[in-house]
């Protein structure tokens, strides 16, 4: 073989990012995470229901306290606390299809009555939790009731919106919320995944829903962490979108010889896509030419290898994929990636962010063999 094929080669298994097969969700609940501890503000809740496995953390063990929720995740989050089934007959959201990590906790929560949709019969999963919005959800999920004569004093209660407002303060009645500094709720401000957290844990220790384990030290810090930016219009439903999270929807690869389009199959998990090639049944002789990316945000893709980390801006809309065209630019053939990697498959793994500021982990798998 000539010393520049083996140059080649090299190069190519360089450009792989060293990491090991990952499924696409998030890590078993643990006892504590990288980015998050005892001093910052819900760890105490968040610890419990993470020991119950409501709540998880992601694969490189951290928590993300600050991320913003949106409705699909809370929806999740919903269906394991509960323990709730979907639906046999699941006629869930006109926006929702199948075979989504968030499918069947839309149908159930639906089902349920916690998320009723909007008027248009959409879900909205993308779209991000407002405060308000999350006062209504917990309640309906919770079912709580208004305590009469328990009252509560909140600055800012004529900007939550009406429809959310009796939820508001029954959230206050039952001591599920206790507002943020000068006796606001700041209604319009997007849900945390540590304020959710802590809502979702008074609530069930509220309700003796799951008989949570109550922390020795009862998570009772104010609500005081600066707000994530703020939106969503008013409605029973919820559901304007608020920087919506990044989303994956297409994938493919092209040979080269054959001009033969291989169609990626992209499954979601929590704040995770992993796009899988299935490149086992093609040609030995067969190289890459290029491969294409459809993403629903402007941002930047960023994928690290040994030589570095390479970072690619991408439009909304369809984008090159720039490991395939890595590959492709090398012109190696397909028996020789065979012959070289272990097991069957190779993975690159790498993040998704969009210009608002969200962000997904993205895996992508290569099978070749």
């Amino acid at each position: 073989m000539r010393i520049t094929t083996y140059i080649k080669l090299l190069l190519v298994l360089l450009l792989i990012p060293i990491i090991t097969w990952t499924n696409a969700t998030e890590t078993a609940a643990q006892s504590a995470f990288t980015d998050f501890g005892p001093n910052d503000f819900g760890y105490e809740s968040v610890i419990v229901l993470a020991d119950q496995e409501i709540i998880k953390g992601f694969q490189d063990g951290s928590f993300r306290p600050k991320q913003k929720l949106n409705r699909a995740d809370a929806a999740v989050l919903f269906q394991r606390a509960l323990k709730l089934k979907p639906p046999t007959q699941a006629t869930s959201f006109k926006d929702v299809r199948k075979g989504l990590y968030y499918t069947e906790a839309a149908a159930a929560t639906k089902a349920a009555g916690i998320f009723k949709g909007n008027a248009n019969g959409t879900f909205g999963p993308n779209d991000l939790l407002t405060r308000e919005q999350m006062a209504s959800v917990i309640v309906r999920a919770l079912q709580l009731k208004p305590i009469p004569n328990a009252t509560v004093k909140i600055n800012d209660q004529n900007k939550i919106s009406a429809s959310h407002r009796t939820d508001v303060i029954t959230l206050y009645q039952n001591e599920v919320t206790k507002g943020k500094s000068g006796n606001n709720f700041d209604p319009k401000a997007v849900v945390t995944r540590a304020e959710f957290s802590v809502f979702l844990f008074r609530s069930i220790e509220l309700n003796d829903v799951e008989e949570p384990q109550k922390p020795e030290e009862p998570e009772e810090v104010e609500e005081n962490q600066p707000a994530p930016g703020a939106g969503g219009a008013p409605g029973g439903g919820g559901g304007a979108p608020v920087n919506s999270i990044p989303s994956i929807s297409s994938a493919h690869l092209t040979t080269k010889n054959l001009s033969k389009k291989i169609t990626g199959t992209i499954t979601s998990s929590d704040s995770e896509t992993t796009i899988s090639f299935d490149l086992s049944k093609e040609s030995d002789t067969e190289t890459l030419q290029s491969g294409k990316i459809t993403v629903s945000e402007a941002g930047t893709m960023t994928l690290t290898s040994k030589l570095g980390t390479e970072t690619e801006t991408l439009k909304k809309g369809e984008n090159n994929l720039s490991f395939a065209e890595q590959i492709a630019d090398l012109g190696i053939d397909f028996k020789l990636i065979r012959g070289m990697i272990n097991g069957d498959s190779f993975t690159v793994t790498g993040t998704y962010e969009a210009n608002n500021g969200n962000s997904i982990d993205v895996t992508i798998v290569v099978k070749m063999k």
